[in-house]
């Protein structure tokens, strides 16, 4: 049984992609796609880490003086507001992945019907 590969595999064809602009975009998109679901997982995280002393303040209302809360969740509001943000840059960022991959599969596609023919 094969074990799974840590790395990712990309077969191109050279006749295809001779300067191998193809490949370098496709691997730009694979990189930008780990970066932004990196990004939108640190900022969930961090949400859910400052959620806590909001609770808490739910919870027992006086845990906290008012600077303190309002500063709180403002900085909640912002990390929700980079989380969202992030999870669209991811969501762009994964179409832009799968674009790639179709493109390069569709060629790969065209090269086997006409081998064929």
């Amino acid at each position: 049984m094969r074990k799974p590969s840590p790395m990712l595999q990309f077969t191109f064809n050279r006749k295809l992609d001779p300067d191998g602009s193809n490949l370098h975009k496709l691997l730009e998109a694979q990189i930008t796609y780990e970066e932004t679901s990196a990004f939108r997982s640190l900022y969930f995280h961090l949400l859910a880490i400052l959620a806590v002393p909001i609770w808490l303040e739910v919870v027992w209302p006086d845990l906290f003086p008012s600077d303190i809360r309002l500063f709180i969740l403002m900085l909640w509001g912002a990390l929700l507001s980079l989380a969202s943000w992030a999870a669209i840059q991811e969501y762009l960022s994964r179409r832009m992945l799968r674009r790639r991959l179709s493109a390069n599969h569709k060629e790969a596609k065209l090269i086997n019907a006409e081998r064929r023919s």
